[in-house]
């Protein structure tokens, strides 16, 4: 795991004063140190970088620990009958947090979404086939699964405020076209 800050982070945080002396200073993921050192955002270098995706993918499952609590939190058993059992997982990289969640609530089917094909096909366990499926997704464009009960967002807005307010735009289009009861659940 410590491969994943010494060969891409420490290197970019070297380069932070040259992007933000740059003018005109505007935030934005073409903006930061890492684009400055390698020319491309952090997932565009991932997606040219297999090995070390895959290496980010197994860091991102120990964060997985840390919220999972949090989520069984909010009881979807609990809820009302109604809610629609269809979950997904924006964002939700090689969809750990979902592989997890299947094993408590029997009634819920998942769908994760990444930007990152090497995040999605990491790890796809063949025991929960059936109930969590993955899809390659740009969560800055228009949700394409437009009848879920529940939307989640777990570490999703902490790259770019410009990007965040563009994800939650693509999923207010969708919910404000609805007019059953879903469910939008933001861990971030």
């Amino acid at each position: 795991m410590t491969d994943v800050p010494f060969s891409g982070i420490f290197k970019a945080a070297s380069k932070l004063d040259t992007s933000i002396d740059a003018p005109p200073y505007t935030p934005g993921l073409e903006k930061c140190g890492f684009h400055t050192n390698f020319g491309k955002t952090f997932y565009g270098h991932l997606e040219a970088n297999p090995e070390r995706a895959l290496k980010f993918s197994k860091a991102m499952s120990g964060w997985s620990l840390v919220t999972l609590f949090l989520l069984l939190s909010f009881d979807l058993d609990d809820t009302d009958s109604a809610l629609n059992t269809k979950v997904v997982d924006i964002g939700g990289g090689n969809g750990n947090i979902s592989v997890d969640l299947v094993q408590h609530y029997a009634s819920l089917t998942f769908t994760v979404q990444d930007i990152s094909f090497h995040q999605l096909y990491s790890a796809q366990p063949a025991d929960v086939k059936d109930r969590v499926a993955f899809q390659q997704y740009d969560y800055t464009t228009p949700q394409p699964i437009r009848d879920a009960g529940v939307y989640i967002f777990r570490i999703a807005f902490h790259n770019n405020d410009e990007e965040a307010m563009k994800m939650l735009r693509a999923i207010i289009l969708t919910l404000e076209s609805r007019s059953d009861d879903h469910v939008l659940l933001i861990n971030d």
